[in-house]
């Protein structure tokens, strides 16, 4: 920026007008030059805090299984706590699968002995009503009939 100062000879007084002119303008550009850059550095300023944040969220991720382990290695009693805790949460886990087992093996039993017990009774059913349709037509059963011709071996 260059400030450009007008000789008038006539008058000092207009000088002085044409000077403060130029400075005022000289400060308008200035203060815009002045927000366009604020704004652009804002940006820039908001842009690389939220990276430094994103990478520190990483970094605590990486890092915090290894300061929870140097904590618990340096207390002995929480080590038992955590160590109990552990074993009952998996006996638990194991106690639960074991009991789901034996429900469902119990329900596979209970449900193929009422599938078969329907079966055999429909099958006995269906043997009653042949032994009945045969003692009606005849005195004797169709068993009996095939027994009671002889058999002839022949050598």
């Amino acid at each position: 920026m260059t400030l450009t100062v007008e000789n008038q000879t006539d008058n000092r007084d207009n000088n002085d007008e044409v000077v403060k002119i130029k400075k005022s303008q000289g400060k308008k550009e200035k203060s815009e030059n002045r927000q366009k850059s604020q704004r652009k550095s804002l940006v820039f300023y908001s842009i690389s805090l939220i990276v430094l944040h994103i990478l520190d969220v990483l970094l605590l991720m990486i890092l915090l299984p290894v300061m929870i382990w140097q904590w618990i290695s340096a207390n002995d009693h929480l080590k038992i706590i955590l160590k109990a805790v552990v074993e009952v949460t998996l006996e638990l886990i194991m106690w639960v699968i074991f009991a789901g087992v034996s429900i469902l093996m119990t329900t596979t039993f209970v449900l193929e002995d009422i599938y078969y017990r329907k079966n055999e009774h429909e099958k006995s059913r269906q043997l009653m009503n042949i032994r009945n349709e045969s003692t009606s037509n005849n005195d004797t059963p169709t068993f009996l009939k095939d027994q009671s011709k002889p058999k002839i071996l022949q050598n």
